[in-house]
C-alpha cells in the first residue's frame, strides 16, 4: 500500500512541476507575429464517472491557424477566447511558444 501512496505522490508531483516548467518556458519566449488565418475551431469534450457515480466532463477547445507559409499552428485556449473568433479570421497571430495571445484582425 505505502508503494501505491508513494507512486501516486510521485506522479502527482512530477505533472505539477511539468506543468510549472511549461509555463515558464511559454512566459520566457519571445512573441512571435505572423500573417494567419483561422482554419478551424474545435471542441473536444470527455466525460468520466468515478468511483461514487459522480460525473465529471472537460471541454477542451482548439484553435487552428495556418500561417503565411502554409505552415499550421494549433493552440488549446479557454473558452472565452474560443469564442471570440470565427473560422476565416484573417490578421496578425500574436503567440509564445505554445501560448495563443490574440489574433490581431485585419479591418
Amino acid at each position: 500500500m505505502d508503494f501505491f501512496l508513494t507512486l501516486f505522490v510521485l506522479i502527482f508531483v512530477g505533472v505539477i512541476l511539468y506543468q510549472i516548467v511549461e509555463f515558464l518556458k511559454n512566459e520566457s519566449a519571445p512573441e512571435v507575429s505572423v500573417p494567419a488565418k483561422l482554419v478551424d475551431k474545435s471542441m473536444r469534450s470527455s466525460s468520466s464517472i468515478d468511483a461514487n457515480g459522480i460525473a465529471n466532463e472537460s471541454i477542451t477547445y482548439s484553435l487552428l491557424f495556418e500561417l503565411e507559409h502554409g505552415e499550421r499552428k494549433a493552440f488549446i485556449v479557454s473558452h472565452g477566447k474560443y469564442k471570440l473568433y470565427v473560422v476565416g479570421d484573417a490578421g496578425v497571430l500574436r503567440y509564445q511558444r505554445k501560448r495563443f495571445n490574440v489574433l490581431d484582425r485585419y479591418v
